[in-house]
């Protein structure tokens, strides 16, 4: 089985699948968190707030770039208060051909 290169997306599908995540990203229910987060629930619910509003306000780190099962993969940042945050996500369809979101990594930093 051969190598599977990333798809790279120009400039003007770049703004197109941004303006999907972001409408996407503004349904809660849309949006499945695979990371671990801290244990606390205030230091959860506080990692959750901010991943969402990266998803949805954030800026790209690099060009999305299509992934080798054919979803729109993302890397998003966002700074707020002092700190740096950066997600990686996918963008899909489900079963029912609704786009949902599967934020892979997160990282928060100064």
């Amino acid at each position: 089985m051969g190598k599977v290169t990333p798809l790279k997306l120009g400039p003007e599908a770049q703004q197109a699948v941004l303006k999907l995540l972001r409408e996407t990203a503004a349904d809660d229910l849309r949006v499945s968190i695979l990371v671990t987060l801290e244990q606390s629930a205030w230091r959860r619910f506080f990692d959750n707030r901010q991943i969402l509003r990266c998803l949805r306000e954030g800026s790209l780190v690099r060009a999305p770039w299509i992934d080798e099962l054919g979803n729109t993969v993302f890397v998003l940042e966002r700074h707020a208060a002092g700190a740096t945050i950066e997600v990686t996500a996918v963008l899909e369809s489900d079963r029912h051909g609704e786009r949902v979101i599967v934020v892979t990594e997160f990282t928060a930093g100064e």
